[in-house]
């Protein structure tokens, strides 16, 4: 019976999408990775937020939540609608056990719907849905042990296969981890995407065969198969960049709809739009077109970036209009240029960095960075280099970068080394330390003139001394102006990057 029901509820999901949906506007997901998804299941209604308008996308999901979010994306409804003490979801979980997507006997300590739901009852219940039988070959994750005690073995394999739930970028599946409703959501758009809903993302043009000759054949719907320059890869580990950005996706994740389009995630991408890439040997590759070779599913590559949005990567010397320091002075003669977070010493090149003008961060090491958070160091041939000076401003002109930097003078690596910003000051009232002052609201005393502390002619060396007009001055005990009353400094500490100045 369970079969014939959901066949027959899958081939009408087609029908029942429009193009009229509610757009969701949750206060706690414009940010977030996965944003697109979360807000389009939303609007569709197979998920929901919380009353108070957020969705919590980094909450773990209940497993009320999730049979409930499933449901609803095979358009099942409860046959009986009754609530008890026990859960507000008592229907829906009573509905999925007469599916058979909840088996109540696997959990002898007894069924808690308000728990959390890991990665190997969710892969159990999507393919369930499915109607698929569990497969109990051995599975291709590092962590197979782990995989493999489970009692749900069988349907993490047929998961991963049909492109559900895959593994970490480490090659593990974690069963046991908790999924966040945010992970909920690429998994359910997947299993959409599986269900035969492919009405709900887009109408997809037909297969084609061009005059190259290539064979286009649609013989496989998944790309099975990537070498370059001598190396072999598995789809499973290589992430799919779009528009430059890390997706969160993997090439194993991407259907292919035809020879110039993938789908991935619910969405269709036009190859020709040169908008997907992928990163091999530390290099940027663009997607080009999918061609069939001994009807197995492989890319045509492009080496190099096509960037069509705010975010830079794989950047070469080429890709920089100009380097300028506060007084607009453009930087001559550059030959190189290197970047490290203030404070550090591992430094990076150009082409090892990554930019995002559009949320204005540098990324060093997958760790996002403000510009006033980095520093630069340029390199000349036959000229003497410029040391390491914060960034203040990376913006775009005719396409290319244009670097500004906050200062006119450019210090020796030893001296920089010490170098504070004013932006990284406190100032603390020692008696109530609620009342705080940034340094741009306090004048300090040189030879009895007052200059902010912000002032550009006053260098923070370390927590003990400043320079002001060439002559050294000590912090401590000296006068301050705060709001046209004077104070003494304490004390000065550095405390995790910021300086703290306690005066009394």
């Amino acid at each position: 019976m369970k079969r014939i029901l959901i066949f027959l509820t899958l081939m009408i999901l087609p029908f029942i999408y429009t193009t009229d949906v509610l757009a969701i506007d949750y206060s706690d997901t414009a940010n977030h990775w996965a944003s697109t998804y979360i807000n389009e299941l939303s609007s569709r209604g197979y998920l929901q937020g919380y009353p108070n308008g957020t969705f919590l996308p980094d909450k773990t999901m209940t497993r009320a939540e999730f049979a409930s979010a499933l449901l609803r994306c095979i358009n099942i409804s409860p046959a009986y609608n009754f609530s008890s003490n026990n859960s507000w979801a008592d229907a829906q979980i009573n509905e999925a056990i007469r599916q058979d997507i909840i088996v109540v006997s696997e959990y002898p300590q007894g069924y808690n719907s308000d728990g959390s739901i890991n990665r190997a009852e969710a892969a159990a219940m999507v393919i369930r849905a499915l109607d698929i039988p569990p497969n109990y070959a051995l599975a291709s994750f590092k962590d197979n042990n782990l995989v493999n005690a489970s009692p749900y073995a069988g349907y993490i394999k047929v998961a991963q296969v049909e492109g559900i739930i895959t593994g970490y970028p480490d090659g593990e599946f974690k069963p046991y981890n908790y999924i966040t409703r945010a992970q909920a959501a690429i998994i359910l758009s997947n299993f959409l995407a599986k269900a035969n809903t492919s009405s709900y993302y887009d109408n997809y043009s037909p297969y084609y065969t061009p005059s190259t000759g290539i064979n286009t054949s649609p013989s496989s719907t998944k790309i099975s198969t990537l070498s370059l320059d001598g190396y072999r890869y598995n789809p499973d580990y290589l992430e799919v960049y779009i528009d430059n950005k890390p997706s969160f996706y993997y090439l194993s994740d991407a259907q292919i709809v035809s020879a110039n389009t993938l789908r991935i995630g619910g969405i269709s991408y036009n190859l020709s739009e040169k908008n997907l890439a992928l990163k091999l040997q530390g290099d940027y590759y663009t997607i080009n077109q999918v061609y069939w070779v001994n009807n197995l599913a492989t890319l045509e590559l492009t080496k190099g970036r096509q960037r069509l949005s705010d975010y830079w990567t794989n950047l070469y010397l080429s890709d920089i209009e100009a380097v300028y320091n506060r007084s607009g002075n453009k930087i001559t003669n550059i030959d190189a240029l290197e970047f490290r977070a203030s404070g550090k010493s591992t430094y990076y090149d150009l082409d090892e960095i990554e930019i995002d003008l559009y949320d204005n961060y540098i990324i060093l090491d997958n760790t996002k960075y403000r510009p006033n958070r980095v520093e630069i160091r340029v390199k000349r041939n036959n000229y003497s280099d410029i040391s390491w000076t914060r960034i203040e401003e990376i913006r775009e002109r005719n396409d290319r970068l244009i670097i500004d930097c906050e200062y006119d003078r450019w210090y020796d690596d030893d001296y920089y080394d010490d170098y504070i910003d004013h932006r990284d000051v406190v100032l603390i009232d020692k008696d109530d330390d609620t009342n705080t002052y940034e340094s741009n609201e306090v004048r300090i005393n040189v030879d009895n003139y007052y200059p902010r502390l912000s002032d550009r002619d006053i260098e923070i060396i370390n927590e003990n001394r400043f320079k002001y007009d060439g002559k050294n001055y000590n912090f401590k005990n000296r006068k301050i102006e705060i709001n046209d009353k004077l104070y003494t400094i304490d004390s000065v500490s550095m405390v995790k990057g910021t300086m703290e100045i306690y005066f009394k």
